[in-house]
């Protein structure tokens, strides 16, 4: 039997209105077939991460600190953490306390108190803004970390410290292999050998105070000369190259960013106001219901 004859008559036997609609479609799913074959798996997942000159401004388990402080009364004003958990520390329990608050508010149930859990709370966003910052490598919420630590300050740590030609295996825990190495890199730069990356070895290594830290470093010491480095704010989706014929639509001069590290996203444009990419990014999200959210470069 030829099976390309029967396919062929029985076509030919359906209405003209389906006939149409059936070579539309056919034409549509043939010429997609290289762009989905091409696609990525997950089209709306953030594939960036808090690395490198973009930093996603987020509070997570292992930050500390008076911005964590913050969002611990917060949550505790709503009787979510208890009063003895407010200790400036984003721990367990602050983690289980943020997870409770996004079920609540419909939000992703993360665990992780992202720019928009943080405006749901009423606390600003740009709080979350890192206490230092590698022109490389990006931000860490403290300026010292420990031996015992697990946090994503101490992944960004283990970046600088391979860049100076150690190989420590990437991960969120300061072992015994990243004191030894800080201790070595300590008592090459002349340093106290003491094995934990206070602010003087992290500051050597070339990390350097964000804006806000500056800002409080120069009202402590009445400094009025100092200058403070330019900030950029960048309104991003959280998308891949497959999504931009549609973001252009909505966003003509949306641009796709590409970096071999911290992966892609559509960048809405670059604004030294945070404020201005907020609008950006809300309007994004609220008219256009795209995942976007302000990033800092």
């Amino acid at each position: 039997m030829n099976i390309t004859k029967l396919g062929i008559g029985t076509y030919l036997q359906l209405p003209y209105f389906l006939r149409r609609v059936s070579l539309i479609a056919g034409i549509w799913l043939f010429a997609g077939l290289p762009v989905l074959a091409n696609a990525p798996l997950r089209f709306s997942q953030p594939i960036l991460i808090a690395q490198g000159n973009l930093l996603d401004v987020s509070l997570r388990l292992g930050s500390s600190g008076t911005r964590v402080l913050e969002l611990q009364r917060a949550l505790g004003g709503l009787r979510l953490l208890s009063t003895n958990e407010i200790d400036g520390i984003y721990g367990e329990q602050t983690k289980h306390a943020v997870r409770q608050f996004q079920r609540i508010r419909r939000l992703d149930v993360t665990g992780v108190a992202d720019a928009e859990t943080l405006q749901e709370l009423g606390i600003d966003p740009s709080i979350a803004l890192p206490v230092l910052v590698h022109p490389i490598h990006g931000g860490i919420s403290t300026d010292r970390l420990v031996y015992g630590s697990r946090s994503e300050d101490v992944l960004t740590l283990k970046y600088v410290l391979n860049s100076f030609g150690f190989t420590l295996v990437e991960n969120q825990t300061y072992g015994r292999q990243t004191f030894e190495a800080v201790q070595v890199y300590q008592a090459t730069a002349e340093l106290p050998q003491t094995g934990t990356a206070d602010r003087d070895t992290l500051l050597h290594m070339g990390f350097r105070p964000s804006d806000e830290a500056l800002e409080v470093l120069e009202i402590s010491q009445g400094d009025s000369n100092s200058e403070v480095p330019e900030s950029r704010y960048v309104a991003a989706i959280m998308a891949g190259p497959s999504q931009i014929i549609q973001v252009r639509r909505e966003f003509p001069e949306a641009t796709v960013v590409r970096d071999d590290r911290r992966g892609e996203y559509i960048s809405l444009g670059q604004f030294e106001e945070h404020s201005t990419a907020k609008d950006w990014v809300d309007k994004a999200r609220n008219e256009f219901r795209y995942e976007a959210q302000v990033l800092w470069d």
